[in-house]
């Protein structure tokens, strides 16, 4: 271990773990037969409160009170014994940090802690109270225990298992045999008393008001009461305003202010009457807006924590729909439950939607060019490539036979100058024909003769009758010419039907 064991009794005492006005904490370890150890916290009473029979009855008191909590949430008591004039209390050691320690690394350090890692926390300290407050004897009568120091100090978080532990019992009200407490004395920190506590008034949901100021804490990253000295932080408790954490923290939902906010009424009747229903209340928002994290979770960011230096501290942990974005796995789901204390409906339909994504303060703006591009031309224009020698018209050297087929061909219909429309289908019957240009020119020609030869013979006009031999050519010219035009015309539109 490095450091010297101090014998007393059956133990080997180590270094101090913590120290109070009547007794000090020290790890050590329990050793039996056949080399059996144990690692305990071991709790002695100081040598000058050993003559004080009022300090010795609250030491002992205190031992059989945490003899009857069996709870994971609760620290273990193991033994009360004595040494020679000094009694000791062995009891559970929990290896980790607590919660004060947690805090004054997130007001230093990396900021308000992730909403999941405190909703973790807190609803492992609700476990422990109801589980205190709800403890009955051997016979089954109530203990009607109140912690009366529910405090940061006095939560440890287990670095193995991320599990709370609740300790420091030694102040709890009880009403079982032998574990009265005195009436009417203040006991506990200042900060985390409820205000009726103060007054002289106390019953269980004093513990829910220190649940209320240790959530407002842990979200809001800040003590809530914390004054100059003990007198200015009791009127604080008394008078001050309260603001919802998320005044502080915005990543802090509306329905967690209002469920720390009623854990924080001045009136005793407005709060939270019992643990269970704050602990339900807690759960069921937690799973509803998926902001559950696992223990193991709590322990990988608790390690995160305490590796940042102030210099060099910029934890990349965000929230959104229910995962944590450092070293998170997916959070766990599970059965929804009911509210003993129902939600106003407006914060219950509000729960089921996203939380709001934070805009930036000035828009983006599109950038642009000081000075407009111009379009790129090319710098010589190219030439267009024409051939050298113009290509000549093939034609065929010997006209092409007429080709019959044996049997018809089906043409599609086309609606050229009424041509091969026919009435009731969309196509005609024809044979196919092949014919070259030459044959029609002699064709015009043989037509041309034959009109000659079929007009009779007139007689010649003398001259000074208005007809001469000039006029008679230029009639047959004129015809020839139509017949041409005509042959043509035949040509063009019949050629697509018989080719």
């Amino acid at each position: 271990m490095g450091t010297r064991a101090e014998e007393f009794g059956p133990y080997l005492v180590y270094e101090q773990i913590g120290v109070g006005g009547m007794a000090s904490v020290h790890r050590a370890e329990a050793h039996g037969i056949e080399g059996f150890s144990r690692p305990i916290a071991l709790k002695r009473m100081l040598p000058h409160v050993a003559d004080d029979a009022t300090l010795v009855q609250s030491f002992v008191r205190e031992a059989r009170l945490a003899s009857h909590l069996r709870h994971e949430n609760v620290a273990q008591t193991y033994e009360l014994g004595k040494v020679g004039d000094i009694y000791f209390i062995a009891m559970e050691l929990v290896t980790g940090r607590n919660v004060r320690e947690l805090l004054k690394q997130c007001v230093k350090v990396i900021g308000p802690m992730p909403v999941p890692i405190a909703l973790n926390i807190l609803n492992q300290l609700c476990d422990a109270l109801d589980y205190a407050h709800n403890l009955c004897d051997e016979t089954g009568s109530p203990l009607n225990i109140i912690h009366r120091d529910v405090s940061p100090s006095n939560l440890l978080i287990s670095e193995g298992s991320g599990v709370l532990k609740l300790i420091d019992f030694g102040i709890a009200k009880a009403r079982g045999n032998g574990m009265q407490t005195l009436s009417g004395v203040v006991k506990g920190k200042f900060g985390y008393m409820a205000p009726e506590y103060i007054a002289g008034r106390l019953d269980a949901r004093a513990d829910l008001f220190a649940v209320g100021v240790i959530a407002h804490e842990l979200l809001s990253n800040r003590p809530l009461f914390q004054g100059r000295d003990d007198m200015d932080t009791l009127l604080r408790v008394k008078d001050m305003p309260i603001e919802p954490p998320s005044r502080f923290n915005p990543s802090v939902p509306s329905q967690v202010d209002e469920i720390v906010m009623t854990a924080l009424a001045r009136d005793p009747d407005k709060r939270w009457q019992h643990a269970t229903a704050l602990r339900t209340a807690m759960t069921t928002v937690t799973k509803r807006l998926g902001l559950v994290a696992m223990n193991t979770q709590v322990v990988e960011w608790i390690d995160w924590a305490f590796t940042q230096r102030k210099e060099d501290s910029d934890p990349d942990i965000s929230i959104s729909q229910g995962t944590l974005q450092h070293a998170m796995p997916p959070s766990a789901s599970g059965p929804m439950t009911k509210l003993d204390r129902p939600i106003s409906e407006p914060s219950l339909a509000a729960a089921s939607g996203s939380l709001t994504v934070p805009r930036p303060s000035q828009p983006h703006r599109v950038s642009r060019p000081s000075h407009p591009q111009p379009t790129q031309r090319p710098s010589q224009p190219h030439p267009v490539q024409r051939p050298s020698q113009p290509q000549p018209i093939q034609r065929p050297s010997q006209p092409q036979p007429i080709q019959r087929p044996s049997q018809p061909q089906q043409i599609p219909h086309h609606d050229h100058a009424g041509i091969g429309s026919p009435a009731s289908s969309g196509s005609i019957t024809t044979p196919a024909i092949s014919i070259t240009a030459a044959e029609v020119t002699a064709a015009a020609a043989d037509m041309s003769r034959q009109m000659r030869r079929s007009q009779p013979r007139k007689a010649v006009a003398p001259v000074g009758s208005g007809t001469s031999r000039g006029s008679r050519r230029v009639v047959i010219a004129v015809l020839l010419m139509l017949a041409a035009v005509g042959a043509a015309a035949v040509v063009y539109f019949a050629l697509p039907y018989f080719s």
